[in-house]
C-alpha cells in the first residue's frame, strides 16, 4: 500500500471522527441547555404556597406547589400539570368515591391565578399550580382538588366535582408536560385532618 493510500485512509478516518465528535457535542450542548423542570416541596411559611381567603360564611385555603425551571437553561414552552392518580392510604373508601378518584386521572390542574391552560417557564422562574382546596365554615368542611375544567363531572355538590375527599391521607401522582420536554412525573402524600389541619410530604421525582 502506497503512502498516498495511507494518507487517504487517515483522512477518511479523521473526517468520520470529526463528524462523530461534532454530533456528540451537538447532542451534549442541546441536553446541557434544555429546560429542566422541578416541583418544589410545599412550605406553608413560603409566600404563595398557601393562600387563605375569608368570606362572611366560610374560609378557603388554597394549597399550591411550585414548578421551577433551572437557571441558565432554555425556556420551557406550553407547560401543563395533570393529576395522574390518587390513592387513599390506610382506609377503604366508598365505591362511588373510588370511582370518582379514578375518573380524575389525567385531568389538568389549574395554574394559580391564571386562566391559561399552558404557560412558559423561563430560566430560573417559578410558577405555582393549585393542588387542592380546603373549605370550612357553616356546614362545609371539604377538601377537593382543583381542575381547570371545573364544570366537568359536577354532581351537584355545592363546591363542584364529585370527588370531595374525606379526612385521610392520599398518595398523589402528578405529571408535567411541555412542548419541548419529555414528561416528568412526581409524587407526594397529602394528609387532611379536617379544617386547615393538613400536611404535604416532600415531593419526589418518579420518572
Amino acid at each position: 500500500m502506497t503512502i498516498d493510500s495511507y494518507s487517504a485512509i487517515a483522512g477518511a478516518v479523521g473526517t468520520v471522527a470529526a463528524v462523530i465528535v461534532a454530533l456528540y457535542l451537538s447532542v451534549w450542548r442541546d441536553d446541557r441547555w434544555r429546560a429542566e423542570l422541578k416541583v418544589l416541596d410545599f412550605d406553608a411559611a413560603r409566600l404563595g404556597d398557601q393562600v387563605e381567603i375569608s368570606e362572611p360564611d366560610r374560609k378557603s385555603l388554597w394549597v399550591r406547589l411550585s414548578v421551577v425551571n433551572a437557571p441558565r437553561r432554555r425556556t420551557a414552552h406550553d407547560v401543563e400539570v395533570a393529576l395522574e392518580t390518587v390513592e387513599a392510604l390506610g382506609e377503604d373508601l366508598p365505591e362511588e368515591l373510588v370511582r370518582g378518584i379514578a375518573g380524575a386521572a389525567g385531568r389538568q390542574l389549574k395554574w394559580a391565578d391564571r386562566s391559561d391552560g399552558t404557560l412558559s417557564i423561563h430560566p430560573g422562574a417559578v410558577r405555582r399550580f393549585d393542588l387542592f382546596h380546603v373549605v370550612t365554615g357553616g356546614d362545609r368542611d371539604c377538601c377537593r382538588f382543583t381542575f381547570r375544567d371545573l364544570g366537568q363531572g359536577d354532581d351537584g355538590h355545592p363546591l363542584g366535582w364529585q370527588c370531595v375527599l374525606p379526612v385521610g391521607s392520599y398518595r398523589v401522582n402528578l405529571s408535567i408536560e411541555a412542548a419541548d420536554l419529555d414528561t416528568r412525573q412526581f409524587c407526594c402524600v397529602i394528609t387532611w385532618r379536617g379544617g386547615f389541619d393538613l400536611e404535604v410530604s416532600p415531593v419526589t421525582r418518579v420518572v
